[in-house]
């Protein structure tokens, strides 16, 4: 957003400069629209930075949009490349990956057999989503064995603490701090919004022998199906909340080609355990649908904005025929047709409109262009493209509209004037 903001400024400042430079020397019909345009140069100024201000705001925070089906399959996306996600309502004992637990859930059957998956333990607690409408008081942990995570490169980060490596950020989660301070990881959403924190802070909360234990935010997702709770070591988790014990959440690995077939059998086959199974994707999707709802909002608003205010630009060109009476009367009195003089304003005053509209546009993809380039998201561009396609269409329609009505007014007593 910054690198956008300052191009934006660039590229104005650019435009005003030349504006000031001397007019050219030629005359004709493409001249004279250079100069009609650099006749006053803060009026256009003013023109073209509020309207490239406006387009600015609306397609850097109206692109912002999160996908859920774009690369789910990937390892650094939002689903961290698994399957499903599944919640138990009682635990599970066995370690799925070992023959003897695949046998007796009979999961070396069918679809079943080349599912892996990576067990979490779960305390109890608040839901740290964007779902909560309540401020969570004490946050639900998830502990998990790090080197699976790390193995499989799972997940995006959007932040790191200087504190950790980089390379191998979940095996943070393994390590002991000199303050027995836990490190945790969440969506850096979360620790933003959710937990009014920043990357390398510290979240205090309570074991459940009564010690007050407090937990250090190494690292921040991108958004992810991990979203609801922070996230420990599993051994942390153990040291905490002794009471808590199996797995209760479950991320399942499975080939991309049978993924509906395994889920249906991966439900049957743990439906004792009350197993909720939902498709990551979807699980991203809802937590991604508050965010783009309020973004779709504020899209359409902003488009109406920019379709009100580019009609605006009809009240500039009035002004500045009223200011330029007598030159327009002159060009009258010299052999210039009435249609010649609509196609001049409309041109200085379009050529505005469009610079504006571009500068604008240029910017706003530029401060979004992270935010295309993750893998998962889905940018509103065709919705952009809709919005400033109708307002480039409103915009140079008034401006043709308030071309022709300003120049019915009679010249004749300018002239005289003059």
């Amino acid at each position: 957003f910054g690198a956008g903001s300052l191009l934006l400024a660039g590229l104005l400042t650019v435009g005003a400069n030349r504006r000031r430079t001397p007019a050219s020397r030629q005359f004709g019909r493409a001249a004279l629209t250079q100069r009609g345009a650099s006749r006053n140069p803060a009026r256009s100024l003013a023109v073209e930075a509020i309207l490239a201000s406006a387009v600015f705001l609306t397609v850097a925070v109206g692109a912002n949009r999160h996908g859920s089906q774009l690369h789910a399959e990937e390892r650094n996306s939002g689903t961290g490349g698994f399957a499903f996600f599944g919640e138990t309502t009682v635990p599970v004992f066995e370690n799925l990956n070992s023959p003897a637990g695949r046998e007796w859930f009979g999961l070396d059957e069918g679809d079943l057999a080349p599912l892996r998956f990576v067990q979490c333990s779960l305390s109890p607690g608040d839901e740290t989503s964007c779902l909560n409408l309540n401020r969570p008081q004490r946050p639900r942990l998830l502990g998990i064995d790090p080197k699976e995570l790390d193995r499989r490169k799972a997940f995006q980060f959007a932040k790191i603490s200087p504190e950790i490596d980089a390379a191998h950020p979940w095996l943070a989660l393994q390590h002991t701090w000199p303050d027995n301070t836990v490190p945790a990881i969440t969506d850096q959403t979360v620790i933003l919004w959710a937990l009014n924190r920043k990357v390398g802070e510290t979240f205090t909360i309570i074991a459940e022998d009564g010690r007050v234990v407090r937990l250090r935010l190494v690292a921040g997702l991108a958004n992810s199906v991990l979203q609801g709770s922070l996230v420990i070591g599993q051994h942390a988790l153990q040291d905490l909340f002794p009471s808590v014990s199996g797995s209760r959440v479950l991320l399942v690995d499975a080939p991309v080609g049978k993924r509906a077939e395994a889920g249906d059998q991966l439900r049957a086959a743990l439906r004792d355990t009350g197993l909720e199974l939902v498709p990551c994707a979807d699980r991203l999707a809802q937590f991604a649908m508050v965010e783009n709802t309020y973004l779709a909002i504020f899209l359409a608003l902003g488009g109406l904005a920019l379709l009100l205010g580019s009609g605006g630009l009809g009240l500039v060109l009035v002004r500045n025929v009223v200011d330029r009476r007598a030159e327009l009367a002159l060009f009258r009195a010299v052999g210039f047709g009435q249609r010649g003089l609509v196609l001049m304003l409309f041109a200085e005053h379009a050529w505005l409109f469009l610079r504006g509209l571009l500068v604008g546009a240029v910017a706003g993809l530029v401060a979004v262009l992270p935010a295309i380039t993750t893998p998962g998201s889905n940018p509103a561009l065709g919705e952009l493209s809709l919005v400033l396609g109708a307002v480039l269409a409103n915009g140079l329609l008034w401006i043709w509209i308030a071309a022709h009505r300003a120049l019915r007014t009679p010249l004749i007593p300018a002239l005289r004037g003059e």
